[in-house]
């Protein structure tokens, strides 16, 4: 018989939409009980014209069923551009690191 590990109790995601030239990116917090915790969202952004870094910082409340969307963050991405992304969320005694990376070919 099969059986699935367990479910951390903190999990988190870095979602995306692409807006024209512009990459959205947020953070998506879930958890098993009712958690408050903090949470630290960096971008990191590189092309032909240089790189910039972003750094968001705040406190999230998450409930079972329902993530918690946390640090938006809207950066344009040109031609050979690419975007790292880290999120470190902390509640309870638990932590959850979730990281995104992308890149604009053309």
């Amino acid at each position: 018989m099969h059986v699935d590990p367990p479910r951390p109790p903190l999990v988190c995601d870095v979602a995306q939409e692409i807006a024209g030239d512009a990459v959205v990116l947020w953070g998506a917090i879930s958890a098993q009980t009712d958690a408050r915790g903090k949470y630290v969202i960096t971008v990191r952004k590189s092309g032909p014209t240089g790189a910039s870094n972003i750094r968001q910082a705040g406190e999230f409340i998450a409930r079972p069923g329902s993530a918690a969307a946390v640090g938006r963050v809207s950066v344009r991405i040109e031609p050979g551009g690419s975007f790292d992304v880290v999120l470190t969320a902390e509640a309870d005694g638990q932590e959850a690191v979730c990281t995104r990376r992308g890149e604009r070919v053309k």
